[in-house]
């Protein structure tokens, strides 16, 4: 038998070393990494759903509940404006529904409780919030009260909040179609609202609108027949003869020409400037409620199309609200995450 040399034992004995050093650490070190890394898990991802919550609560406040009429507040007493205050109330109360069922979601998912504690703890709530249903007129649902607890139940029955939240996602797809039902209602209001406001502001101004027409034809009349006076005094003796037809009022009492002296003729002009000084009072008036009649019609008009914007978010908002709910019950698999080669890197770097 061949003799091994020394140099080869040296070496093989260091490599034992190495190796058993290299063991005993991951055998000190693996337990601590827990059965997580080797074998999947289900678990709740709350990130996306807290977060669409927030985006959707804030859509709403931001937006829809913002809204506000200055200029034409006193306007906005009529039924259908009253309709659509009582569908924006109900749909405040489902939005404070969702977001408080959303929060406790979250507050359960991070408690210290057990898996089956929390799904017990979704299943109180919801049942607090089915004696709410029961009693608040505004609140809506389709589902039966006995429906209702069935599925209540069937979440308290649950080994988990992933499952807890699967068994109530019957009750999340029924808020968030409740939800979008009274948004159509709100905008089909808004729309009925907006008119009538519409409405009461041309009751208000409308006259005045219309006159402002006669207005300025009479201006003109007034301003073109000073302007022949001028062609008169400069030499122009048939310059006033236009204005008997075209405002036979003022040359009512203007003799024909070859018998109109001077005197008729500033006497013409002194009505002229008369009626050009009552007609700049009036202007003044007609200004201010001009003013006061496009701000309001431009201030509803603007309302309306932010409303229109804003409520079409929130429904998008609403969509994935439940789109999220529903990815959340199914939870996010986590495979294995052991990997052989990046820990044994790891050991060899930080023990040799």
């Amino acid at each position: 038998m061949k003799a091994t040399p020394a140099a080869v034992k040296t070496a093989n004995w260091s490599r034992a070393i190495r190796w058993t050093a290299l063991l005993l650490v991951a055998c000190m070190i693996l337990p601590s990494l827990g059965c997580s890394h080797f074998t999947p898990s289900t678990s709740a991802n709350l990130a996306p759903f807290a977060e669409q919550t927030l985006a959707m609560a804030g859509s709403f406040e931001h937006s829809l509940g913002q809204g506000r009429l200055v200029y034409a507040r006193h306007l906005a007493q009529g039924p259908e404006t009253t309709r659509y205050k009582e569908s924006l109330g109900e749909l405040q109360g489902h939005i404070r529904g969702i977001v408080a069922y959303s929060l406790q979601v979250v507050t359960v998912a991070e408690s210290g409780l057990s898996s089956d504690e929390k799904a017990s703890e979704l299943a109180g709530f919801l049942d607090a919030l089915l004696d709410r249903i029961g009693s608040d007129a505004d609140v809506r649902t389709s589902l039966s009260e006995e429906s209702v607890r069935a599925i209540i139940e069937s979440v308290r029955s649950q080994e988990s909040l992933v499952d807890a939240l699967r068994e109530a996602q019957p009750l999340v797809d029924e808020a968030g179609a409740m939800t979008l039902e009274i948004m159509d209602e709100l905008r089909d209001s808004g729309t009925a609202a907006q008119a009538e406001i519409a409405r009461e502001i041309q009751k208000r101004h409308g006259a005045m609108m219309r006159y402002a027409e006669v207005f300025k034809r009479q201006q003109a009349e007034v301003l073109e027949g000073l302007t022949l006076v001028d062609d008169y005094w400069n030499g122009d003796d048939l310059a006033l003869e236009p204005l008997r037809e075209s405002a036979p009022h003022f040359m009512a009492d203007v003799p024909p020409v070859g018998k109109m002296t001077a005197a008729d003729v500033r006497t013409l002009e002194r009505r002229l400037f008369d009626r050009l000084q009552e007609m700049d009072q009036v202007r003044q008036s007609l200004t201010s409620d001009g003013e006061i009649y496009f701000e309001q019609m431009q201030e509803l008009d603007r309302l309306s199309r932010s409303s229109e914007i804003a409520l079409r978010k929130a429904r998008v908002a609403v969509h994935l609200w439940v789109k999220t709910h529903r990815k959340l019950s199914r939870g996010i698999t986590q495979p294995a995450t052991f990997d052989l080669f990046e820990i044994t890197e790891s050991l060899i770097g930080s023990v040799l």
